[in-house]
């Protein structure tokens, strides 16, 4: 809240009050969050290369498990038990092939989501005092936030005036 000599922002634990001659300047600025977007990138190419790679290794190990199958099932008395560990191992590995696209939807779903919020971005207002800044940080381009702080830097300059 702005008062006619101080700045008092209020939090659900604690008050600040600063008087408006303490304060040495204002910034405020919107950024896109380029980081989340690229990681949103990121994630998205890795969910198609996973999805690429599901029908190939299903395949392979499809295979791999119908020879390893056939031969334990010919004579189960004389299968090995590196046959028999290794149809289990296949059997697995089939098993976590199945689940490659709904791994590569969650990719998709979450790189979707850091992308979405870094090109939201964010309002921040730096308010200098002479031995520290405060940062205030709101999601998206705020009106609300960018009007206060032209309002926040009138009232200094007149009170640098008087």
């Amino acid at each position: 809240m702005l008062f006619e000599a101080r700045l008092v922002h209020l939090g659900t634990d604690y008050s600040e009050s600063t008087p408006l001659n303490a304060i040495a300047s204002v910034r405020i600025s919107f950024e896109r969050a380029n980081r989340r977007i690229g990681w949103g990138i990121a994630l998205g190419i890795a969910a198609l290369v996973v999805l690429g790679l599901a029908g190939p290794f299903g395949t392979q190990i499809g295979r791999a498990l119908a020879d390893v199958s056939a031969q334990i099932s010919r004579d189960p008395a004389q299968a090995s038990p590196v046959a028999q560990f290794l149809e289990s191992t296949l059997r697995g590995l089939e098993f976590l092939v199945a689940l490659m696209p709904g791994m590569a939807l969650a990719l998709v779903v979450w790189g979707a989501a850091l992308a979405v919020t870094g090109w939201i971005g964010y309002t921040t207002l730096v308010v200098v005092l002479p031995s520290t800044e405060r940062e205030f940080v709101v999601p998206g381009r705020d009106r609300g936030l960018i009007a206060f702080a032209e309002n926040l830097a009138e009232a200094i300059a007149n009170r640098m005036r008087s």
